[in-house]
Order: C-alpha cells, then structure tokens, then sequence
C-alpha cells in the first residue's frame, strides 16, 4: 500500500499479487492535499520555490519579517515552512535585489575613470544609502546631454 505524505491527504493505491499475471492496482484514491508540497519531486520548502511566491512582497517592503512570509506562504499557498526558511527566503531575495556591495563597488571606480577619461566634462555620481551602506544609485550624465536637458 502506497500514501501520501500529507497525513491528512487521502491517496491510497493499494496493490496486490493475486495471480500469475503480476501486481494489479485494485485500490486508488487520489489526492486531497495541495500537489505544491510535490514541486519537481521536492518539498515545497525550499528557498528556490518560496523566492517566487514572494519576490514582491520583499521588493516592496524590505523590512518584511519571517512570520509574515510564513503567514502569507501558509495562507495563500497550502504550504507550511520554518522560520528558518521563511528568514533564508527573505535573505536570498535581499542578496540578489542588492547584491554583493565589494563586487558592486569595485566596478564603479574603474567606470568612473573611463566615463571621466572619454571626456572630461562627463558627469557621474555614486549614491549609497547612509544607515545600510547598501548602492542606490549612479547618475551619469556625458557632456552632451547635459548642454541637451539645459535647451529643452
């Protein structure tokens, strides 16, 4: 006898050797639980999957805490998971929405000098959030367009 994962679920295949001629399904309930627990033959608990469930939620509100993405993954999704893994959802998101700041940072000073180097009226500004550290923006403006934005 076969059953499901989900102990509320009723699927059951029952199987049996009556004769000569091999194994016969004589019992087959199908499945009352939510199939997402059986994305691609893997809990539904892992980062990968919960990540698109909530990518915009932490988008929009990055201060978005573990519970609520539980409470959400719960509610919305048939899907229970851990703290932990509500909390490593919301930090692989974060990580990918920011990125790595020494990787990020080190590319600019080089961009910079080349955007600086091709013309010398060229303008460019690095923002960064004060209380995070974290990149917000750069703004670079070559020569031209600015004279273009002051005729309009």
């Amino acid at each position: 006898m076969l059953i499901c994962k989900d102990a509320d679920c009723t699927f059951r295949i029952w199987v049996s050797n009556l004769d000569k001629k091999g194994p016969t399904v004589t019992i087959c309930n199908p499945h009352t639980c939510s199939l997402a627990i059986y994305y691609k033959n893997k809990n539904a608990h892992s980062v990968k999957y919960i990540i698109e469930h909530h990518r915009l939620l932490v988008i929009n509100n990055p201060y978005i805490t573990a519970i609520q993405i539980r409470s959400n993954e719960r509610l919305n999704f048939n899907n229970e998971n851990s703290y932990r893994q509500a909390y490593r959802t919301i930090q692989a998101i974060l990580a990918k929405m920011y990125g790595n700041k020494a990787k990020s940072f080190a590319k600019f000073p080089a961009y910079t000098e080349h955007f600086k180097a091709a013309d010398p009226t060229n303008y460019c500004k690095i923002q960064v959030y004060r209380e995070t550290g974290y990149f917000l923006g750069a703004f670079f403006a070559p020569n031209r367009l600015q004279h273009a934005a002051k005729c309009i």
